[in-house]
């Protein structure tokens, strides 16, 4: 069973996006290890425009949880209480620069791998080893 949400109505007060929000979304079909219980609230915002005025006018109480890839993630069968943030195509963007790359935190590693390499780009080479998403490398310090 889900925790209960701290405000009773909060999920009738979300604010609007343009991406796309559900509710009770299974997360099991989005992680890897394809387990565990629904989102309470599922955003997918369309770009970090939306994302920004989303959590701005979101209340401070509700919990939040940015995933992307979901590749190092093991939900439990009771689910996520709160708003579930997935970051997908809008935040995936990877640019090559002369001097380096810039990447959003949905990129998959070794996506951004690849495009250093084909650009003649070192030192992230160890990305093509690391399942998942440039946020969750960070976020985990790529497993190092």
């Amino acid at each position: 069973m889900m925790a209960a949400p701290v405000m009773a109505d909060w999920r009738a007060a979300l604010p609007e996006v343009r991406g796309r929000i559900g509710f009770d979304v299974p997360l099991g079909p989005v992680t890897w290890f394809r387990v565990g219980g629904p989102a309470e609230v599922m955003l997918r915002p369309a770009d970090i425009e939306d994302l920004s005025r989303f959590l701005a006018a979101l209340a401070p109480e509700v919990p939040v949880l940015p995933i992307g890839a979901a590749s190092n993630l093991i939900v439990r069968d009771g689910g996520i209480a709160g708003v579930v943030v997935r970051l997908v195509r809008g935040f995936a963007d990877i640019e090559v620069l002369p001097d380096g790359i810039v990447a959003g935190a949905a990129a998959l590693d070794a996506t951004i791998a690849e495009h250093a390499a084909a650009a003649g780009l070192t030192g992230l080479e160890f990305l093509s080893g690391i399942p998942g998403s440039l946020g969750g490398a960070v976020a985990m310090n790529a497993g190092a």
